[in-house]
């Protein structure tokens, strides 16, 4: 995977052109940019999202939202397992993880626990959509900005 100093590099300017000319602000000519997005292109460039946010110090807050790990025959705990695990490799990168944990069997427990899950201040959401109807009804409370991934 090419870096900015790959494409700084190969364009013959500095570092914080490529950065300058990526972010589209600060001062460039219109020939040295052409030059960096082309080189940006022939190298397949992509930024590295995880370094981007350890260069911001930035945390990201997620939410679990899923049975308790017991139910459908233990099923959910390794669900919880792998949650569990993914937490740990990118804790490193200011990931923080809260599990919210209901009863499937019971709408009404579905629905409270869910509406605290839309009320938290979260980056992104896990949700284990069981309940149709109390899904649908819950998704209408969160922010549309907070991506939501269903598993």
């Amino acid at each position: 995977m090419a870096t900015l100093k790959d494409i700084a590099d190969r364009a013959g300017v500095s570092i914080g052109t490529v950065d300058r000319i990526l972010h589209k602000r600060g001062r460039y000519s219109s020939e040295t940019a052409a030059k960096v997005r082309e080189i940006m292109e022939e190298v397949d460039y992509r930024p590295n999202l995880m370094a981007r946010r350890l260069s911001k110090s930035k945390s990201c807050r997620i939410a679990a939202f899923l049975p308790w790990p017991e139910q459908d025959s233990g099923y959910w705990e390794l669900t919880l397992e792998g949650i569990r695990r993914a937490e740990g490799d990118l804790a490193p990168f200011g990931l923080n993880l809260d599990i919210l944990h209901f009863d499937r069997y019971d709408a009404d427990q579905f629905l409270q626990t869910g509406l605290r899950l839309a009320g938290g201040q979260f980056d992104g959401i896990l949700m284990a959509p069981l309940r149709e109807k109390e899904s649908r009804s819950l998704l209408r409370h969160i922010d549309k900005q907070i991506p939501v991934a269903f598993f």
